[in-house]
């Protein structure tokens, strides 16, 4: 009722007078959680309210509106890059470790799942037979320079936003093995396939129309957020999930998007839309 009581102040003094309230009636607010049956782990916990906090793993900043990984984190995988950049090579059971490592902090980092995809399929081009933990993977040029990467700071503690943008361009998209069209606003584009990429597979047309369309509006669309409208499911996830591990070329297709938009300065995200309401594109 206290709090309700200031409706009129403006955001930070709001904030502000919720954090003062909850601190003095800190003792009350314990005491009915207790009563509710819950126990508080009362090490592991942080009493004093703030903004910088630390949870499983990452580190929230909601002054910045950011996430990224803690410094112990940050040291855990240099510490494994480390010892990678030493050897031409090494068992499987040690690239899972690495995998699990990197995984683990990927959507903390700005393209940190897309750089983890690189060394998924350098991993199963190579590790067929996954009962066998000591089968040897060489360790590539490619995958030194990811590996470099990663051992960056400002790109990986640079953080991620902890909000998607809202979208202020909506991109719909379609192809068949012919051709391809796409519709921005009341703008319109079309195109027909080479006899090269007519021969490719539907879901890679699919995605090949989205960076025509990309391409084709660029100045239209550079640092802003675009949602991509599409009726293909494989396009959707690839976009949203930074590509796939199953198709090698659709990866690359889409790593060449994911790349262009992040130095455009463009927020990238697909939603799906039925093929029977995708008339325009």
């Amino acid at each position: 009722h206290a709090i309700m009581s200031h409706y009129y102040l403006d955001d930070w003094q709001y904030f502000d007078h919720v954090c003062s309230i909850l601190q003095l009636n800190q003792p009350h607010i314990l005491q009915v959680i207790r009563s509710l049956g819950w126990i508080i782990n009362l090490p592991k916990s942080h009493l004093d309210i703030s903004q910088v906090s630390i949870y499983i793993g990452s580190h929230y900043n909601l002054q910045q509106g950011l996430v990224y990984p803690t410094q112990k984190r940050w040291d855990k995988i240099q510490l494994a890059l480390q010892l990678f950049l030493s050897l031409r090579g090494t068992s499987a059971s040690a690239w899972s470790g690495l995998l699990g490592l990197l995984t683990s902090v990927q959507e903390l980092v700005p393209l940190g799942r897309l750089m983890v995809r690189d060394l998924q399929f350098h991993v199963n081009q190579h590790w067929v037979h996954r009962h066998n933990l000591f089968k040897w993977i060489p360790i590539t040029q490619e995958c030194l320079d990811i590996f470099h990467r990663w051992l960056n700071p400002e790109h990986v503690m640079c953080g991620v936003d902890l909000h998607y943008p809202p979208p202020q361009h909506i991109l719909f998209t379609d192809s068949s093995n012919l051709g391809f069209g796409a519709v921005l606003g009341d703008l319109h584009m079309a195109g027909t396939w080479s006899p090269q990429d007519q021969g490719q597979h539907i879901n890679w047309l699919e995605m090949a129309c989205v960076r025509e369309a990309l391409f084709h509006w660029e100045d239209l669309l550079v640092n802003s957020s675009v949602l991509v409208a599409s009726d293909n499911t494989t396009v959707i996830c690839h976009i949203n999930r930074s590509s796939g591990t199953h198709s090698r070329s659709l990866h690359l297709l889409t790593k060449e998007i994911l790349l262009w938009a992040h130095a455009q300065g463009i927020f990238l995200r697909s939603r799906h839309i039925p093929g029977r309401l995708n008339v325009l594109a």
